[in-house]
């Protein structure tokens, strides 16, 4: 008779795994089948392919290889520059295996990782609670690696640019390189040439020393521009002094074209170069003649625009002032209007509460209410009595108390 173990059959979510026992010997143990142990598992190899690491699909390699592999693979993919051996090796003994995990678990802290796991959950398998680990590990390592990407490609691009050089930018450089010597050339052409000299100090402000050094150039062009601009007035001006003040500011900082020319003019003269032949130096006092005419007739059109800049100034502050004036007779009006309206109001009412007098005098008194008011006057008279009689007791008793104060001491 054949003997049946009753422990061959066991139930449907109960497996059979190898594990190893305290010294190194494979053993065969019940492992219950946990369904979202096996979803954990799987979403762990899903993440672990996605980010690269494709050893998780190989069939011949343990779950444990390949979650600690891949847990591997994600800290080296991180640079994190730690003194840990992170070397990983297949099939290893329990020893080792313990050993790594130890190290991985030491290494995540380092990392600043914000979940916390044992070794034993890695040994154990513990799906569960490794999830998260890998899930954060595998986000580090893919942001790790775009940065990396991102400092190669910006590395590779200023190499090139170092040592390589494209068509259009050669093109670029060609053109560039013409037109400074254009420049070059214009800028040596038509160097500017000294006409004049002056021997005396000009002016403090700077202003109208450049002008004397342009005029000294040759310069002819040039146009004065006074700091009064119309368009920019200030709105907010109270009368048309503050305009006045303003342009007579400009008149003073303008330039007086006939002194300056007359000191050119000696200058001219004093310095003027002994070498110069009879039509250079002809040339030379047309020129003259010429930029001192074409100054004169500047001045007098200067002069005339500050004339009109003056008159549309006083304008412009006028038509302001008389339109606040207007605005202040309006508000004036308005406030005249409503005390007009109050005071109708008023003799209203007065002529209402006369009218009431009136009518109330000429209504006739019965007997009865005239012994009434008889008898309110009799009150009101001996009321008015009693506080006479109360003031001269409370004088009496002051002086009193003075008398006695005055005896006691």
């Amino acid at each position: 008779m054949t003997s049946k173990n009753i422990f061959s059959k066991h139930l449907p979510n109960i497996k059979l795994a190898t594990r190893f026992d305290a010294d190194g010997n494979e053993i065969q143990v019940e492992r219950r089948e946990d369904e979202e142990q096996k979803r954990k598992e799987q979403d762990i190899i899903e993440a672990l392919v996605g980010a690269g690491y494709y050893r998780a699909h190989i069939q011949g390699l343990s779950t444990f290889d390949k979650i600690v592999g891949g847990m591997t693979w994600c800290i080296e993919a991180c640079d994190y520059d730690v003194d840990v051996d992170l070397l990983f090796h297949e099939n290893l003994t329990i020893g080792q295996k313990i050993s790594l995990t130890e190290k991985i678990v030491v290494v995540l802290p380092k990392m600043k990782c914000p979940f916390q796991l044992e070794p034993h959950q890695i040994q154990g398998l513990d799906f569960i609670n490794i999830f998260p680990v890998v899930e954060w590990l595998v986000k580090r390592s893919a942001e790790n690696r775009s940065e990396k990407a991102d400092r190669l490609k910006k590395l590779a691009a200023s190499q090139f640019q170092n040592y390589f050089t494209l068509g259009s930018d050669r093109e670029a450089k060609q053109v560039h390189g013409r037109q400074l010597g254009n420049l070059k050339t214009v800028e040596d052409r038509y160097i500017p040439k000294r006409q004049f000299r002056r021997t005396e100090r000009g002016p403090d402000d700077v202003m109208s020393r450049v002008r004397i050094t342009l005029m000294e150039y040759g310069t002819r062009d040039f146009s004065v521009k006074t700091n009064v601009d119309i368009a920019e007035i200030d709105a907010d001006a109270q009368d048309e002094d503050v305009f006045r003040g303003m342009l007579q500011k400009t008149d003073q900082e303008e330039l007086d074209f006939d002194q300056l020319f007359k000191n050119l003019s000696v200058a001219k003269e004093q310095s003027r170069d002994s070498k110069l032949t009879a039509e250079e130096r002809d040339t030379l006092n047309r020129h003259y003649e010429d930029l001192k005419r074409e100054m004169s007739i500047d001045t007098s059109q200067l002069s005339e625009q500050n004339k009109i800049k003056t008159i549309l100034a006083t304008k412009l502050a006028l038509e302001k002032k008389l339109n606040r004036v207007k605005s202040h007779n309006d508000q004036l009006r308005q406030v005249v209007q409503s005390e007009r309206d109050q005071l109708e109001l008023v003799r209203q009412e007065k002529e209402s509460l006369e009218q009431d007098i009136n009518n109330l005098d000429n209504t006739e008194i019965s007997e009865e209410n005239r012994k009434i008011v008889a008898h309110v006057q009799e009150l009101i008279l001996e009321n008015e009595k009693m506080k006479q009689h109360e003031a001269e007791f409370k004088e009496r008793c002051k002086k009193e108390l003075v008398e006695l104060q005055t005896k006691i001491q």
